[in-house]
């Protein structure tokens, strides 16, 4: 069963399951943030009569798109890969591309998929991740 994956936008993520090479894939989307993608996966997969631990192939959109979505949609594919060990590929995907031909791509040569492999973030822009000029008890502190 593969698995496609795009959190590529941070307002919301697609959706993807195909059962295996002779069925059609299906591809939804759904208005969510990165902290809800966990929950739609799951209830996508039951939606689908299926379970994540069925899962053998994943496919990812690993970017370009937003440093915090794209971080939690491949933390979420990591993982499955890492407990599962299932294959993943990861995919460059623009923004006007549509998702079900992007999925389907994906589906046709299952040759170009991984084992064993993490994805990693092709990000827009660099992530602003800055140092906390706050202690503990959010007070400023100086930068020396």
């Amino acid at each position: 069963m593969i698995l496609y994956i795009n959190g590529q936008d941070i307002t919301r993520i697609a959706l993807g399951f195909q059962k295996d090479a002779s069925s059609e894939s299906i591809v939804e989307v759904f208005d969510a943030s990165p902290e809800e993608y966990l929950a739609r996966i799951d209830a996508f997969l039951k939606a689908q009569g299926a379970e994540v631990k069925a899962v053998t192939h994943v496919a990812a959109v690993a970017g370009p798109g937003s440093a915090t979505a794209l971080r939690t949609s491949l933390s979420i594919v990591n993982t499955i890969q890492f407990v599962q060990n299932v294959f993943t590929l990861g995919i460059e995907k623009e923004t006007d591309e549509q998702d079900s031909d992007s999925f389907k791509k994906a589906a046709q040569d299952m040759s170009v998929f991984t084992k064993g492999e993490f994805l990693y973030p092709m990000y827009t822009n660099d992530p602003k991740i800055t140092k906390s000029k706050k202690d503990a008890l959010g007070r400023r502190v100086s930068d020396n």
